[in-house]
């Protein structure tokens, strides 16, 4: 599995991080909207406004991402998912894009806004111009499968979200895949 570099600029110091599932800008406890430039390649994208946002490996799209309307990614597709946090606007969807571009975000709110990766601590606060650029780490991460990578992703969608199942009937003897 593809891991994502986060690297965090802000006037006073530099960090790098190498994430496996997601990095979520968010609100924390404060009751603002935030709101985040974001670029592709340098290329203004979209604003997201809203409560947050979410940018996930496909390890990660099954997470928090997909509890907030983003896809569910194979872990084959080469890709970075973009995922807003209950957008202000119905015009905020999620984005799939190609691992290999550079994603630049940047605080266009006035107050905090915190981030977090991988679901744990700690949150950074970050302010108004901080910038976040985010790309396809050189590591990648090996998994163990039982069978094979396509056969067990498939399988546990099913057992664990009950994908396709009959909401009535949760019959997954059905899962011999």
């Amino acid at each position: 599995h593809k891991q994502v570099k986060m690297e965090l600029y802000n006037s006073c110091f530099i960090l790098e991080f190498q994430v496996l599932n997601e990095l979520v800008l968010h609100r924390g406890h404060y009751t603002h909207l935030t709101t985040v430039d974001c670029f592709i390649d340098g290329n203004f994208f979209t604003t997201s406004r809203g409560d947050g946002i979410i940018i996930s490996s496909p390890t990660g799209s099954t997470a928090y991402s997909l509890s907030c309307g983003g896809a569910m990614v194979h872990p084959r597709v080469n890709a970075m998912l973009l995922t807003p946090i209950c957008p202000f606007s119905i015009s905020g969807r999620p984005a799939l894009l190609p691992d290999d571009v550079c994603l630049w975000l940047k605080i266009r709110s006035g107050s905090f806004v915190q981030l977090a990766f991988d679901g744990k601590a700690p949150n950074f606060e970050l302010t108004l111009n901080d910038k976040i650029i985010i790309t396809r780490s050189k590591y990648s991460v090996r998994t163990v499968n039982k069978r094979e990578q396509d056969r067990d992703w498939m399988k546990h969608i099913t057992s664990l979200l009950y994908w396709n199942l009959d909401p009535k009937n949760h019959n997954l003897s059905l899962i011999h895949i």
